[in-house]
């Protein structure tokens, strides 16, 4: 086996208890290409592989017999990679490379991808081992995963911490020219509900980085003119179809200055289908913030009240002279029905009530109580009274007695 000079792609430097790296040009095997790294991706504040993480790439990776399949760039929006795929990889194993851990397999060549492609031109996993060989800082791989996310609190100095990412599956290892793991492809690790699901916040900066991850692909080398004349006629159509056409633009001039050529018009065509689409999805998205934000402002709404409620009640019952837990818990009571009926037992004790004349009894051992205690105490007893049903839903007491408290806007200590 003839294994070529070791590229700076590949990540070698000095490595320890692994010397199968570089081009196999006899078995058509890139050997030791580094799948993702140890530490904080490109995009800022978008994830972090730690140790762990990198465990699960490699046993993900190693549980698929046949191996992980590889593709020419990711799937755009317009094209699901089909031509594209590259051959699969292999011996998924963790490295080191300085003082950084790593993870690195060998991606073996598809017979098919040493034969002039679909699109014709040099066979695409030539191409891969000549560039490797040649200029290794041009390419790079990344990976497209399913994976659970672990939120963490800020560092010591208030500054937000990327969440630590576990994979769950491992679907593919795409060379790129740019891989977000390697220190590609903003969208290598999400589909596209995926990445616009999160902050409704965040929305309309993550449709711009999409837009502009497609144009990348569709016209990569138009230059501003182009792709200005485009963008104009993409605006123009968007306002068509929201507010009607207008005569004077969509009307061919006499000289024919309008014309397009054949593959312009189709480009176009194409493009405006896809955007057309990206709309749609927009559409979905915005209305899905909408109830976002409409439950939230209802949730905010019903807090406030059960906050509002609690202090008019406590209140009240001060100047009754009456604790106020036994009208805390119970939901049912309005500030305005604990008022009546406190106004009606002043009046027939000729003042200020005791706690034997509201039959509260929550005065009596519990007296040193505080009124956060009773109430308590108050839902305890519910919990109590359904404790055969809570313990079958698996709904300990006091996550019971917190979450309820807040549902009522009663504030509870232990």
């Amino acid at each position: 086996m003839t294994v070529s000079a070791v590229p700076e792609v590949l990540r070698s430097g000095v490595v320890k208890g692994d010397d199968q790296i570089g081009v196999d040009r006899k078995a058509n095997i890139i050997r030791g290409f580094v799948v993702a790294e140890e530490g904080r991706f490109k995009s800022a504040g978008r994830g972090e592989f730690d140790l762990a993480g990198l465990q699960k790439i490699v046993d993900l990776g190693n549980a698929q017999a046949d191996g992980v399949r590889q593709r020419f760039q990711h799937p755009s929006l317009s094209d699901d990679g089909l031509g594209t795929f590259t051959g699969r990889a292999k011996n998924f194993r963790l490295d080191r490379r300085d003082n950084r851990n790593i993870v690195r397999a060998d991606a073996h060549m598809d017979k098919t991808a040493l034969e002039p492609g679909p699109r014709g031109g040099k066979p695409i996993g030539v191409y891969l081992m000549d560039l490797a060989e040649s200029d290794p800082g041009a390419l790079q791989t990344s990976v497209a995963i399913k994976t659970d996310k672990l939120m963490r609190e800020n560092d010591a100095d208030g500054n937000r911490q990327p969440p630590l990412w576990y994979p769950t599956e491992l679907q593919a290892s795409d060379w790129v020219d740019r891989g977000d793991a390697v220190h590609g492809d903003l969208l290598s690790e999400d589909s596209l509900d995926g990445f616009l699901e999160g902050s409704g916040r965040r929305l309309p900066s993550k449709l711009v980085i999409v837009f502009d991850q497609y144009l990348s692909q569709v016209f990569p080398d138009a230059d501003r003119e182009f792709l200005e004349t485009r963008l104009n006629g993409l605006r123009d159509r968007i306002l068509s179809d929201r507010f009607g056409a207008d005569d004077d633009q969509l009307n061919p001039s006499p000289d024919g200055e309008n014309e397009v050529d054949k593959d312009t018009q189709e480009a176009l065509a194409k493009t405006n289908a896809a955007i057309e689409n990206l709309g749609k999805s927009f559409d979905e998205k915005l209305s899905k913030l909408a109830d976002v934000i409409e439950g939230d402002r209802k949730e905010r709404q019903e807090l406030a009240a059960g906050e509002k409620r609690s202090k008019e009640i406590v209140a009240l019952c001060s100047v009754a002279g009456v604790d106020a837990a036994s009208y805390l818990s119970n939901s049912a009571l309005s500030a305005d029905a604990v008022k009546d009926d406190l106004f009606q037992k002043m009046a027939k004790a000729g003042g200020r009530l005791s706690a034997t004349e509201t039959n509260d009894e929550s005065n009596g051992p519990q007296g040193g109580k505080s009124v956060e205690q009773k109430a308590y105490d108050k839902l305890g007893e519910e919990w109590d009274a359904m404790e055969e049903t809570m313990l079958a839903a698996k709904y300990p007491r006091d996550e019971w007695i917190r979450d309820t408290g807040k549902d009522r806007g009663i504030v509870v200590g232990c």
